[in-house]
């Protein structure tokens, strides 16, 4: 397998199967199909979108209901209050290993592969990738209230397939599709908020560590202290 083809299907795993997790975990707890007919009747019935950038970009946009991104879905996690505290909040460093580590788990690998500007992955970094995938996978397993190994075995499955070149490319394009639309304008929006008064260093919201981040190298030439989500 060659470093083309481990970037995308991390890139898939990334941005399709784990987001999905994520989007059913979110559903049940708001009660979409009980209390809510959507996400978006969700967001809007609790004025979300003035409480995130993410999620009133994600408004705009959706269309069905997997076009929720995993920004916009952390986002709903976080302003939508819908953890039970404390023992489900972000512990520091995920030592705890709750559902709120998990979800930050994957926004952060999210992160990373989006902001790295290459279309590229060594082996070491791919097998580190669906390790931390698998993990994730097995909570949202139980919490989803799906049959044991359901998620593993998509993780599985396409780490075992044999990606025609073809394949690989549309993947690929894709992603950088994906960047032009969801993740350049998640910059420019955060860039257009942000003064070299409120944080230091121009630092525009990116948590990807220095040099890695594509647009925080664009913007400010590698300055530190930039924190994009």
């Amino acid at each position: 397998m060659d470093a083309e083809t481990r970037f995308a299907k991390i890139f898939k795993l990334i941005s399709e199967n784990s987001k999905i997790w994520i989007l059913i975990f979110v559903e049940n707890r708001v009660g979409v199909g009980s209390r809510y007919r959507d996400l978006v009747e969700y967001t809007r019935a609790n004025v979300l979108g003035e409480r995130s950038d993410a999620i009133s970009r994600a408004l705009v946009r959706i269309n069905t209901p997997s076009d929720w991104d995993i920004t916009a879905l952390v986002a709903i996690v976080k302003y939508g209050d819908i953890l039970f505290h404390p023992h489900e909040d972000i512990s520091i460093g995920h030592a705890a290993n709750t559902v709120g580590d998990l979800i930050d788990r994957l926004r952060q690998k999210r992160n990373d592969i989006v902001h790295s500007g290459e279309a590229s992955l060594d082996n070491d970094d791919y097998t580190r990738y669906l390790d931390e995938i698998r993990d994730v996978a097995s909570y949202f397993e139980r919490v989803n209230g799906v049959e044991r190994n359901t998620y593993k075995k998509e993780i599985d499955e396409i780490d075992r397939q044999h990606w025609a070149d073809k394949v690989v490319k549309d993947e690929v394009q894709r992603y950088r599709v994906y960047v032009e639309t969801v993740v350049r304008h998640e910059f420019i929006t955060q860039v257009q908020h942000t003064t070299r008064n409120d944080r230091p260093n121009n630092a525009y919201g990116c948590d990807v560590p220095h040099p890695e981040c594509y647009y925080c190298r664009q913007a400010h030439g590698n300055r530190e202290g930039c924190n994009v989500m």
